[in-house]
Protein backbone atom coordinates (compact mmCIF):
# COMPACT_ATOMS: atom_id res chain seq x y z
CA UNK A 1 0.00 0.00 0.00
CA UNK A 2 1.23 3.61 -0.35
CA UNK A 3 0.03 6.76 1.35
CA UNK A 4 -0.56 9.68 -0.25
CA UNK A 5 1.22 11.96 2.77
CA UNK A 6 -0.76 15.23 1.42
CA UNK A 7 -4.29 13.74 0.76
CA UNK A 8 -3.99 10.46 3.21
CA UNK A 9 -5.43 8.23 0.37
CA UNK A 10 -4.19 4.42 0.30
CA UNK A 11 -3.32 3.24 -2.73
CA UNK A 12 -3.23 -0.67 -3.60
CA UNK A 13 0.79 -1.18 -5.37
CA UNK A 14 0.13 -5.03 -5.59
CA UNK A 15 -1.83 -7.61 -4.31
CA UNK A 16 -1.83 -9.07 -0.76
CA UNK A 17 -2.54 -7.76 2.84
CA UNK A 18 -1.25 -4.60 4.69
CA UNK A 19 -1.60 -2.65 8.19
CA UNK A 20 -2.11 0.98 7.35
CA UNK A 21 -1.37 3.08 10.83
CA UNK A 22 -2.83 6.94 10.53
CA UNK A 23 -1.35 8.60 13.29
CA UNK A 24 -1.81 12.25 14.58
CA UNK A 25 -0.37 13.45 17.78
CA UNK A 26 -0.52 10.88 20.37
CA UNK A 27 -3.47 9.58 18.59
CA UNK A 28 -2.82 6.20 16.74
CA UNK A 29 -5.45 3.77 14.28
CA UNK A 30 -4.98 1.19 12.37
CA UNK A 31 -7.02 -0.67 9.67
CA UNK A 32 -6.26 -4.03 8.26
CA UNK A 33 -6.23 -3.69 4.22
CA UNK A 34 -6.69 -6.78 2.06
CA UNK A 35 -5.50 -6.09 -1.75
CA UNK A 36 -7.16 -8.74 -4.60
CA UNK A 37 -6.90 -8.09 -8.20
CA UNK A 38 -9.80 -8.33 -10.73
CA UNK A 39 -9.84 -9.46 -14.11
CA UNK A 40 -10.36 -5.93 -15.97
CA UNK A 41 -8.55 -7.07 -19.35
CA UNK A 42 -8.21 -10.41 -21.66
CA UNK A 43 -5.94 -10.48 -24.53
CA UNK A 44 -5.27 -12.80 -27.42
CA UNK A 45 -1.69 -14.60 -27.00
CA UNK A 46 -0.87 -16.92 -29.53
CA UNK A 47 -2.99 -19.17 -31.66
CA UNK A 48 -5.41 -17.04 -33.77
CA UNK A 49 -6.01 -17.18 -37.20
CA UNK A 50 -4.10 -20.92 -37.74
CA UNK A 51 -4.74 -23.20 -40.46
CA UNK A 52 -4.47 -26.76 -39.62
CA UNK A 53 -6.06 -30.21 -41.16
CA UNK A 54 -9.84 -31.30 -40.38
CA UNK A 55 -9.46 -33.67 -37.33
CA UNK A 56 -6.17 -32.85 -36.53
CA UNK A 57 -4.93 -30.68 -33.44
CA UNK A 58 -3.33 -27.13 -34.35
CA UNK A 59 0.49 -26.55 -34.08
CA UNK A 60 -0.22 -23.58 -31.09
CA UNK A 61 -2.38 -23.82 -28.75
CA UNK A 62 -4.81 -20.99 -27.76
CA UNK A 63 -3.45 -18.53 -25.16
CA UNK A 64 -5.01 -15.80 -23.19
CA UNK A 65 -3.75 -13.25 -21.16
CA UNK A 66 -5.63 -12.01 -18.41
CA UNK A 67 -4.77 -8.57 -16.30
CA UNK A 68 -6.20 -6.06 -14.08
CA UNK A 69 -6.87 -2.38 -14.67
CA UNK A 70 -3.83 -1.44 -14.93
CA UNK A 71 -2.24 -3.70 -17.09
CA UNK A 72 -0.47 -5.98 -14.16
CA UNK A 73 -0.86 -10.03 -14.86
CA UNK A 74 -3.46 -12.34 -12.31
CA UNK A 75 -2.51 -15.65 -11.59
CA UNK A 76 -4.94 -17.83 -10.20
CA UNK A 77 -7.58 -16.76 -12.75
CA UNK A 78 -9.88 -19.62 -13.96
CA UNK A 79 -10.68 -19.11 -17.93
CA UNK A 80 -13.41 -20.99 -19.93
CA UNK A 81 -12.87 -22.20 -23.17
CA UNK A 82 -15.32 -22.90 -25.55
CA UNK A 83 -15.80 -23.76 -29.33
CA UNK A 84 -18.27 -21.04 -30.75
CA UNK A 85 -18.43 -22.14 -34.11
CA UNK A 86 -17.64 -25.34 -35.84
CA UNK A 87 -17.11 -29.03 -34.43
CA UNK A 88 -13.98 -30.17 -32.28
CA UNK A 89 -12.19 -30.28 -29.28
CA UNK A 90 -10.39 -28.75 -26.79
CA UNK A 91 -7.57 -29.83 -24.72
CA UNK A 92 -9.27 -28.17 -21.15
CA UNK A 93 -12.61 -26.11 -21.05
CA UNK A 94 -11.35 -24.18 -18.07
CA UNK A 95 -7.41 -23.62 -17.31
CA UNK A 96 -6.17 -21.17 -14.35
CA UNK A 97 -3.92 -18.09 -15.16
CA UNK A 98 -0.36 -19.18 -14.60
CA UNK A 99 2.12 -16.00 -12.62
CA UNK A 100 2.13 -14.13 -15.95
CA UNK A 101 -1.64 -14.07 -16.28
CA UNK A 102 -1.83 -16.29 -19.11
CA UNK A 103 -4.05 -19.44 -19.52
CA UNK A 104 -4.17 -21.84 -22.46
CA UNK A 105 -5.88 -24.80 -24.03
CA UNK A 106 -5.21 -26.89 -27.25
CA UNK A 107 -7.62 -27.02 -30.34
CA UNK A 108 -8.62 -29.97 -32.34
CA UNK A 109 -10.47 -28.81 -35.65
CA UNK A 110 -13.68 -30.96 -36.23
CA UNK A 111 -14.41 -32.71 -39.35
CA UNK A 112 -15.60 -30.14 -41.65
CA UNK A 113 -13.32 -27.94 -43.82
CA UNK A 114 -13.49 -24.74 -44.11
CA UNK A 115 -13.17 -21.01 -41.78
CA UNK A 116 -16.44 -21.40 -39.83
CA UNK A 117 -14.38 -22.78 -36.73
CA UNK A 118 -14.02 -20.38 -33.74
CA UNK A 119 -13.13 -20.93 -29.95
CA UNK A 120 -14.27 -18.36 -27.40
CA UNK A 121 -11.95 -17.14 -23.97
CA UNK A 122 -13.58 -15.89 -20.89
CA UNK A 123 -12.87 -14.75 -17.17
CA UNK A 124 -14.71 -16.53 -14.73
CA UNK A 125 -14.63 -13.34 -12.88
CA UNK A 126 -14.13 -9.86 -13.06
CA UNK A 127 -15.07 -7.40 -16.20
CA UNK A 128 -12.85 -8.42 -18.87
CA UNK A 129 -15.25 -10.05 -21.38
CA UNK A 130 -13.94 -12.71 -24.15
CA UNK A 131 -11.87 -13.09 -26.88
CA UNK A 132 -12.73 -15.17 -29.76
CA UNK A 133 -10.45 -17.13 -31.80
CA UNK A 134 -10.68 -18.27 -35.46
CA UNK A 135 -8.85 -21.26 -37.68
CA UNK A 136 -9.18 -22.48 -41.34
CA UNK A 137 -9.71 -26.47 -41.58
CA UNK A 138 -8.65 -27.53 -44.71
CA UNK A 139 -9.72 -30.96 -46.52
CA UNK A 140 -7.65 -33.98 -45.49
CA UNK A 141 -6.57 -35.47 -48.93
CA UNK A 142 -7.03 -39.21 -49.78
CA UNK A 143 -4.78 -41.87 -50.12
CA UNK A 144 -6.12 -43.51 -52.96
CA UNK A 145 -9.08 -43.69 -54.85
CA UNK A 146 -11.61 -46.73 -54.59
CA UNK A 147 -13.70 -48.04 -57.04
CA UNK A 148 -17.19 -48.67 -55.67
CA UNK A 149 -19.20 -49.44 -58.76
CA UNK A 150 -19.38 -49.18 -62.40
CA UNK A 151 -16.50 -51.11 -63.62
CA UNK A 152 -16.43 -53.88 -66.22
CA UNK A 153 -19.28 -52.47 -68.27
CA UNK A 154 -18.65 -52.42 -72.43
CA UNK A 155 -20.95 -50.60 -74.37
CA UNK A 156 -21.62 -48.74 -77.80
CA UNK A 157 -19.67 -45.88 -78.83
CA UNK A 158 -21.48 -42.18 -78.12
CA UNK A 159 -24.07 -44.16 -75.95
CA UNK A 160 -24.15 -43.74 -71.87
CA UNK A 161 -22.77 -46.62 -70.41
CA UNK A 162 -25.90 -48.58 -68.40
CA UNK A 163 -24.83 -47.74 -64.73
CA UNK A 164 -22.53 -44.84 -63.46
CA UNK A 165 -19.16 -45.23 -62.14
CA UNK A 166 -18.89 -44.36 -58.75
CA UNK A 167 -15.18 -43.52 -56.33
CA UNK A 168 -14.47 -43.05 -53.49
CA UNK A 169 -11.59 -41.25 -51.17
CA UNK A 170 -9.73 -43.68 -48.63
CA UNK A 171 -8.22 -41.90 -45.82
CA UNK A 172 -5.30 -43.59 -43.74
CA UNK A 173 -5.00 -42.47 -40.50
CA UNK A 174 -1.64 -42.47 -39.24
CA UNK A 175 -0.59 -44.07 -36.18
CA UNK A 176 2.28 -43.62 -33.58
CA UNK A 177 3.64 -45.88 -31.58
CA UNK A 178 4.37 -45.02 -27.60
Amino acid sequence: VSINASSGLATAVAPGTAVVTATSGTATQTANVTVTQVPAQITKGTGDAQTGRVGLALAQPVVVQVNDANAHAIAGITVNFTMVAGAGGLGTAAATTNASGQAQTTWTLGQIAGTNHQVSAVPTSGTAGAVNFTATANAATAASIGLLSGNGQSGQVATALGSAIVVTPRYFARVIAA
